[in-house]
C-alpha cells in the first residue's frame, strides 16, 4: 500500500459532494472537480491523476452498468482527514454479475481500480453498489527554519 505525502496545510478542504445523472457526458466535469479537490488536499499531481482515473472508472461503471439505461443518480463523496482520504461512489441501481465479455478489451475496470488504488472495495447490494477508496496520507512537517 502506498502512503501519500502531502505538505502540512494546517487544515483539510471541505468534503466534496457530487450527485449527477448517470450519463457519460457528465464524467469530464466530475473528473475535473475531483482533481481540483485532490490538489487542494495537497496530493501531488501524478498521484492525483491515478486517483482520478480509478474513481472515474467507478463512476463510469455506475453510469454504464448501475441503471442499464433506465437513468438514475450517481453520488461521489470525498473527504480528507489528517491521515487519509476517503472517496465513495454509489448508485442505486441493481448489481449485474460480470459475464465473460464478448469484447476482449472490456471488463477490466475493477482490475484497473484495484491496480491504481490498492484496497479499493466494492459492495454490491439490492439497493445499489458502493465503491470505496481509502487512501492513507502522511503529513510532512513544514521545513525547519534556521
Amino acid at each position: 500500500m502506498t502512503t501519500l505525502r502531502r505538505p502540512d496545510l494546517g487544515s483539510t478542504p471541505d468534503p466534496l459532494d457530487l450527485s449527477f445523472p448517470a450519463m457519460p457526458d457528465r464524467l469530464a466535469d466530475v473528473r475535473r472537480r475531483l482533481r481540483e479537490w485532490l490538489l487542494r488536499c495537497g496530493i501531488d499531481s501524478d498521484r492525483a491523476y491515478d486517483i482520478v482515473l480509478a474513481v472515474s472508472e467507478a463512476c463510469s461503471n455506475s453510469v454504464e452498468h448501475g441503471y442499464r439505461g433506465e437513468g438514475g443518480l450517481v453520488r461521489l463523496h470525498a473527504s480528507a482527514s489528517a491521515t487519509d482520504l476517503r472517496i465513495t461512489v454509489t448508485d442505486r441501481g441493481s448489481w449485474k454479475p460480470r459475464d465473460t465479455p464478448s469484447d476482449p478489451w472490456r471488463g477490466r475496470g475493477l482490475e484497473l481500480i484495484r491496480a491504481l488504488v490498492p484496497g479499493a472495495s466494492l459492495t454490491p447490494g439490492p439497493d445499489g453498489t458502493e465503491v470505496e477508496f481509502r487512501i492513507p496520507i502522511a503529513v510532512q512537517p513544514p521545513p525547519a527554519t534556521v
